[in-house]
């Protein structure tokens, strides 16, 4: 399977400026990893119809928390070459 070239970028819990990283790990159960999963084909899907620039998962999911979750923005790289996390809409 081919896979297109794509950027990681975190932000920590304290700070607002994002870096650029290799490898991210999701520690969740099951239900929630498909939950997330389907959060990314949906929202590649809205990207692809919609030409949305890009997606909070936290706009996804009515029950979402700052205080359990971690907020998710995926990118659409069609729409903005150039976006970093830090430069997105904050909510």
């Amino acid at each position: 399977m081919k896979i297109n070239k794509f950027q990681l970028y975190a932000t920590s819990k304290d700070d607002a400026i994002s870096f650029k990283t290799h490898e991210i790990a999701i520690s969740a159960d099951p239900d929630t990893l498909r939950k997330i999963g389907l959060f990314f084909i949906n929202s590649a899907h809205e990207m692809d119809f919609n030409e949305t620039d890009h997606i909070h998962l936290q706009d996804r999911f009515t029950e979402f928390s700052h205080k359990k979750h971690c907020e998710i923005v995926l990118i659409n790289r069609k729409k903005n070459k150039t976006a970093m996390i830090s430069e997105m809409p904050s909510k």
